[in-house]
């Protein structure tokens, strides 16, 4: 599990926490599905490129997702800001979609995305050229992140003065912290689901997590 120690642990050596196999309480493609049709036509469904989507504020949909935010919230005095789900399709490592519901998912996708697929944008089950489309951008978040690692894998990347770091690969029920204003990079490894769970800090202040 994580604790408060691990977390100002975290901050003070400008590093991810990690637990594999932290939670098995993570949606499946069908709970995806009906997330997507709940959130659709709303202003907290959005179409970031044309492989990826967001659903904001996904705790309006998502029941359970309030159990990590209290655990969170308990563990902190961080104000919760919101949880969001991300799904991604297309990536340059495998775009082979096994589950009906994920296949579902991305035919609605493909229809309401407003981003169309450049014609210049190749995919193959185990490709998408070119690769410039599809490099991860280093960024930093000005929150505090709780990240899950739902269905399919993900490559994370932490940078120090712009130097490599550290990296690991997050699979289903996986999850990490990342402090706040840590460069870092994510690569979908497959067609995959997560959920971030944004804290601020309103004071920007480590030492404000409380003791209980």
């Amino acid at each position: 599990m994580i604790t408060k120690y691990d977390i100002l642990e975290s901050i003070r050596k400008k590093d991810i926490y990690l637990v594999k196999n932290f939670t098995d309480q993570m949606p499946s493609w069908k709970e995806i599905d009906i997330l997507y049709d709940a959130s659709a036509n709303s202003e907290n469904l959005r179409f970031p490129s044309f492989g990826t989507m967001v659903v904001d504020k996904s705790n309006k949909y998502v029941n359970y997702y309030n159990d990590f935010i209290k655990f969170f919230e308990n563990l902190t005095s961080w104000h919760f800001s919101e949880a969001l789900t991300i799904i991604h399709f297309i990536n340059k490592n495998n775009n082979i979609i096994s589950d009906n519901y994920a296949k579902k998912i991305s035919e609605k996708f493909y229809q309401d995305n407003p981003k169309k697929k450049p014609d210049e944008v190749v995919v193959s089950d185990y490709n998408a050229e070119p690769s410039k489309y599809f490099e991860p951008a280093i960024h930093f978040d000005a929150s505090h992140n709780f990240f899950i690692q739902g269905q399919g894998k993900t490559l994370w990347k932490i940078y120090h003065d712009e130097k490599l770091f550290k990296e690991c690969i997050l699979e289903e029920g996986d999850f990490i912290y990342i402090p706040q204003n840590l460069s870092h990079s994510v690569e979908s490894l497959c067609p995959r689901f997560s959920v971030s769970f944004i804290f601020n800090d309103p004071k920007n202040m480590p030492y404000l997590i409380r003791d209980k």
